[in-house]
């Protein structure tokens, strides 16, 4: 099984009220939401003990999933509208206030609620993310067994974003008790890459650059395909087995230099690496300011969010970073030297030799390590040189 790690975890959509009796015998009555059947995605680990799953962030997930859920479910009433309780229904998620922390609630329309499906005893419930109209659940020639099908396409490049990334449910939730949230555990389906710079010894010593801006084009890369996965029950165990996520007519085009795509600035404030991260009021040489940029030294320090790209394809991108060289000043003020330097890196295989492609639900690092080759080139263009570390 593939080692997947982009899952998330949610609190809770509904509270369950408890009625005090008192003296004057007034029937016990609920709030709203009482005994609705709620949704969440949960932080846990399944049986496969190195699998574990990151919490939700609503800043950087799909802010919708798809479910469908049944009562009673078997091959022969899967079609039944008897059984079916939910037939791929779009359930949202938003922010809300609660106790002064901001907290991220789930839900649908119309509601639905345990207590009218109190006469049965199991039920089923196949999730996804984001929901689309197009993902279809079918079932196979195999008995029991249900294959998830989702078209995920990024038509404008090659490039998702994080709102955009397809997830599918590790694994069914089984339940035998009316009652409670159907908590489901996400697994990623595309690969993401950080890019992360960092200056040579000798550069460090003479200067800092200031990173301005990066954009990616290239030939054959991947925007668009089908992604599956299977789901099969097994009656005698009261378990689901989980088959593996897999990619078919995958799609890929080539992405101009006049069409580079962005990869956007992040303002990483709250780690240690914070002081790297420039805001706009701060940025050297810039009227007007620009949205963010980075200062490299010889620490390594990460720009923009991890791109995501469908797995297993060509992904040999070349990346334009614009840059600013400073030095530093008897004033410890920053005084450019060269300033809106573009230079070009292309992963290929002429130039690293073999480019392994990333793991599905992993994400690989691309370092980028800055080094002087000579002393004219202190005073001319820089030369970059890149590695691809394995792991994390």
């Amino acid at each position: 099984m593939i080692k997947l790690r982009h899952i998330f975890s949610l609190l809770a959509t509904a509270t369950l009220m408890v009625a005090c009796s008192s003296d004057s015998d007034l029937p016990v009555t609920h709030p709203d939401g009482y005994g609705e059947l709620g949704f969440s995605i949960g932080s846990g680990v399944l049986t496969r003990a190195d699998i574990k799953y990151v919490p939700y962030d609503y800043d950087r997930d799909p802010r919708t999933m798809g479910v469908w859920g049944w009562h009673d479910l078997s091959t022969a009433n899967f079609s039944n509208e008897a059984c079916k309780m939910f037939d791929n229904q779009e359930v949202t998620a938003s922010m809300e206030t609660l106790n002064d922390k901001d907290t991220v609630m789930w839900s649908y329309n119309p509601k639905k609620y345990w207590f009218n499906y109190a006469e049965y005893n199991k039920f089923d419930f196949i999730g996804y993310m984001p929901h689309s109209e197009n993902t279809t659940l079918t079932t196979t020639e195999n008995d029991n067994e249900y294959k998830l099908t989702m078209p995920v396409s990024f038509p404008d490049g090659a490039v998702f974003s994080p709102v955009e990334t397809a997830l599918m449910c590790a694994a069914p939730v089984h339940l035998t008790v009316a009652d409670g949230r159907v908590s489901f555990l996400m697994d990623q389906t595309l690969t993401a890459y950080t890019l992360v710079f960092e200056l040579g010894e000798k550069m460090d010593s003479l200067r800092d650059f200031i990173i301005k801006d990066v954009k990616l084009y290239g030939e054959s890369l991947a925007y668009s395909g089908t992604v599956s996965r299977t789901y099969t029950w097994s009656n005698t165990g009261n378990s689901w087995t989980v088959g593996n996520i897999t990619w078919s007519g995958v799609l890929s085009k080539d992405v101009a230099y006049e069409d580079r795509i962005s990869v956007p600035y992040r303002n990483n404030g709250g780690d240690t690496l914070s002081k790297y991260y420039i805001d706009p009021v701060e940025a050297v040489g810039n009227t007007p300011a620009k949205p963010g940029m980075l200062r490299v030294t010889k620490t390594p320090v990460q720009w923009g969010t991890p791109i995501y790209v469908i797995p297993n394809s060509t992904f040999a991108p070349v990346f334009e970073v614009t840059y600013d060289a400073v030095v530093t000043n008897e004033n410890k003020k920053d005084v450019v030297t060269r300033k809106d330097i573009k230079s070009m890196i292309a992963f290929t295989e002429d130039i690293f030799g073999t480019f392994t492609q990333g793991k599905m639900g992993s994400t690989h690092p691309i370092r980028i390590k800055i080094v002087p080759d000579h002393l004219y080139v202190l005073a001319d263009a820089d030369q970059y040189f890149g590695y691809l570390p394995l792991g994390n």
